[in-house]
């Protein structure tokens, strides 16, 4: 009676209602700390189990906050056992007017590929012809015999070490590609068994951990070619592979390695040292971290078997180097062959595909052939195992027309091509992520913080031209063009001055000291071209070179520049040559055009449009990244560093080349054309800002001279007349 009770309680228990949820609440728990997952429309928190994942915790990580039945049903052949282990972490399921899918993955592609899957059970597809595998691993053991037999019976010579490395190197590729069948487990029915001889082909013919193959390449089949979850695309900054990866890099500017040759230095570090140099590494090292003693002991078997083979004809060193060589010749065929299906497709970012498409995405076929098969161990035909890891791989040309009419059915692209075609295509594919690296990396502005100039000077060719009383600023920031400002005796545009109550910096309070640099206004011909100019102005050109000398100035002096100026004698004082005497400054003051004002060396620019009556002193306007400057703020940030930067010797004429404008000409003839400007007095070196403008403080000269040991220039004079 009792126990009865006791039944009846527990029945009451078991119909109680579930909790449901909302896929929105379900993607929220997609953290390391915190891991939900669907599978059949029921919900369960994986988040501590996840560490005794028979196939690592990280191909669980990848499907959190989804939907993860298809990839549960291709991992696990015996899903009656994988579901016991599932019962503990249900913890409810989904709301009934939710979808079984996420983020839009198609529903009627997933029904499809179902429906396939069950008339590959149906077909008896997954059930395995075991003389196959016997028959593979035999040939194995028999080239392994061979190998040794050779060095036996013809000794040690470069002929018969030749032939035995081959012959060796043979049987570790085919060896891998067995293993692959086994860690699978698509051999025998029970996983058990598959356990252990997996165990036996990679760690004693092999030398290699079962445990870290099984971790890295289910998260491979589970999330192919998508970044920070396929480890196979980890490159660790030696090759960029697809499009977003390139694009990536070069929009950051990270250049590791000329990647632009990555399809020439591939042939050097890519096929001949993945498996003797990386993977080696990384195999040992994991065992020992992750303290999987088990692995290391067939590992070590592997080892001491080889040593004790071929010591007694090479030495303990020369048996070592031989085993690299043979890892050397092995690390050829496998990354050939891997990457033939991989490496060619899409690389991006996960877009939450559905399984049928991800897989297709991500992988493309070879022809079958017999030679094809055995030397590539049935990965030619990549799409289908990937879409059914489990199904042994003699039979996946069987599934294959059934694939293709479901991908024609759905228009998805089914790609196969023969083998030459397969490995040419490698080169090719690191060859156009590459081309795709460097475009970006020489024509995309950089991130915030890298290069404020060099970003400033861009602006994009489909950029409308402006208004004759407009200049573009920076990144197409239209602005008003303000009265002309004399900066070092160059006239140039004038920018708007801070809100009141705001300092010099960008939007700081008064008191701050302006510290930011300055944007550079860029001056393609083309726009000031677009709507001409007045009857009686100068020359197109000559305004297009005026703004050239203001962008020279910038560069020049911009304080982010960490250099010194050398320039050759004849050229303007204004690019940061200190002048040789002072009486020659006094002469030139002398000699200044009438109606010009002093201090400005005369050098106004002709044709740059008039004062903007409209917007006035001190009102605000944005400029590069919504910085605001003044004419002031131009003048005292760019005091000439030859207040403190040695003279340098003159050595000739110096060819400049401005960004984005007119091609390289030498400076100092750029300067003496008379129709572009008009040479005038220079502007007065020793001078201090204070005296062309009362009440600013040369912050930036005091710094400067007193970082230098020497006192900062006196003012000898009141301020020019006129000075802006």
């Amino acid at each position: 009676m009792g126990k009865g009770g006791n039944q009846g309680e527990g029945a009451t228990e078991r119909e109680a209602p579930m909790p449901t949820f909302s896929w929105e609440e379900i993607q929220k728990h997609n953290l390391n700390a915190d891991k939900w997952l669907v599978i059949d429309r029921k919900v369960y928190d994986v988040t501590k189990w996840s560490r005794r994942h028979p196939g690592g915790h990280r191909v669980i990580s990848h499907y959190a906050g989804e939907d993860a039945t298809d990839a549960f049903r291709a991992f696990h052949p015996d899903l009656d056992l994988a579901r016991k282990f599932l019962k503990p972490l249900l913890i409810g399921e989904l709301a009934p007017e939710e979808p079984s899918l996420d983020r839009g993955k198609s529903a009627q592609i997933t029904e499809d590929f179902r429906a396939l899957k069950k008339t590959a059970e149906d077909m008896n597809l997954f059930e395995t012809n075991h003389l196959f595998f016997f028959v593979l691993l035999a040939h194995i053991i028999a080239m392994e015999s061979i190998g040794w037999f050779t060095i036996f019976y013809f000794g040690n010579g470069w002929i018969p070490t030749l032939i035995t490395a081959c012959v060796l190197a043979t049987s570790q590729a085919q060896a891998g590609w067995l293993q692959h069948d086994y860690g699978h487990l698509s051999v025998y029915k029970k996983s058990k068994w598959n356990h252990i001889v997996h165990k036996f082909v990679i760690g004693h013919l092999k030398g290699a951990s079962a445990n870290w193959w099984n971790h890295r390449h289910f998260q491979h089949h589970a999330k192919p070619n998508i970044y920070n979850k396929d480890p196979d695309v980890k490159m660790l900054h030696v090759f960029v592979l697809g499009e977003w990866q390139a694009l990536e890099y070069g929009k950051k500017k990270l250049k590791y390695l000329p990647y632009n040759h990555q399809h020439e230095y591939f042939f050097l570090i890519g096929p001949p040292l993945l498996i003797p140099m990386y993977f080696q590494y990384q195999i040992i090292m994991t065992m020992i971290h992750r303290r999987d003693w088990v692995d290391l002991a067939w590992a070590i078997s592997y080892y001491v078997r080889y040593f004790s083979t071929y010591s007694p004809y090479y030495g303990v060193l020369g048996a070592l180097l031989f085993l690299n060589f043979i890892r050397f010749l092995e690390s050829h065929w496998f990354v050939w062959v891997t990457q033939m299906n991989h490496i060619v497709m899409e690389i991006d970012l996960d877009h939450y595909r559905d399984w049928f498409s991800s897989q297709l995405a991500a992988t493309c076929n070879v022809e079958q052939s017999f030679f094809n098969d055995w030397f590539s161990g049935h990965l030619n035909l990549q799409i289908e195992h990937h879409l059914f890891p489990t199904m042994p791989r003699h039979n996946l040309h069987k599934i294959a027309p059934l694939v293709k009419s479901l991908c024609a059915k759905h228009g998805i692209e089914y790609q196969e091509k023969p083998l030459l075609r397969a490995l040419v295509d490698i080169v090719s594919s690191l060859k156009k992520s590459g081309e795709l690296w460097l475009d970006a990396y020489l024509h995309t502005p950089p991130p915030p913080g890298r290069s404020p100039r060099w970003e400033a000077s861009r602006i994009p060719s489909s950029s409308p031209p402006p208004h004759p009383n407009y200049l573009l600023v920076g990144e197409a920031n239209v602005i008003p063009a303000q009265p002309p400002v004399h900066i070092h005796g160059h006239q140039v545009l004038g920018l708007s001055d801070p809100e009141p109550g705001k300092s010099l910096k960008h939007g700081g309070t008064e008191g701050d000291e302006g510290k930011g640099d300055l944007s550079v206004m860029d001056s393609r011909q083309s726009q000031l071209d677009s709507d001409g100019l007045a009857e009686g102005d100068s020359t197109q050109e000559s305004c297009a070179e005026a703004v050239n000398w203001a962008q020279a100035f910038q560069e020049t002096f911009s304080p982010s520049l960490e250099r010194k100026v050398k320039l050759g004698e004849g050229k303007a004082p204004a690019l940061g040559r200190r002048a040789s005497s002072k009486p020659r400054e006094r002469d030139l003051a002398q000699e200044a055009p009438a109606g010009t004002a002093p201090g400005t060396g005369g050098m106004g620019v002709s044709g740059l449009p008039p004062v903007n009556e409209v917007n006035g002193p001190g009102t605000e306007r944005p400029s590069l990244r919504g910085r605001t400057y003044s004419p002031q703020r131009l003048q005292a940030s760019t005091v000439p560093r030859s207040h403190y930067l040695e003279d340098e010797a003159a050595e000739g004429p110096e060819t400049r080349q401005l960004p984005g404008l007119h091609p390289t000409v030498p400076t100092d003839t750029a300067l003496t054309q008379p129709a572009t400007l008009s040479a005038g007095p220079a502007h007065p070196i020793g001078q201090r800002s204070e005296e062309l403008n009362p009440g600013m403080p040369c912050t930036r000269v005091r710094k400067c001279t007193e970082r230098k040991g020497q006192a900062p220039p006196l003012p000898q004079a009141s301020a020019p007349k006129g000075a802006p």
